[in-house]
């Protein structure tokens, strides 16, 4: 949030937060419904990642964590960074 910011990306807000521990968050963003966390979490809501495990396992071989993303339902992308 602080690189928007610093960049002057205006961020809208998120409304009906949860955050579950150890599983991820959901949320609604300009009246989408965004879900992000592991896989068990978002195959316990029934979103399907299958489309993106290949590429979350390679980056996991980089060393990266990896966090799922769903949009609307539908898988969205992977949220990936190096823990040091």
């Amino acid at each position: 949030m602080s690189g928007a910011r610093d960049r002057g990306i205006a961020l809208p807000k998120a409304q009906d937060f949860r955050s579950l521990t150890g599983k991820g968050v959901t949320g609604k963003v300009e009246n989408r419904v965004v879900v992000i966390g592991t896989v068990p979490f978002l195959n316990e809501l029934g979103f399907q990642t299958a489309s993106l495990m290949a590429q979350a396992e390679s980056l996991r071989q980089e060393g990266q964590t990896v966090m799922f993303v769903a949009i609307d339902g539908k898988p969205a992308g992977l949220l990936e960074w190096l823990i040091r």
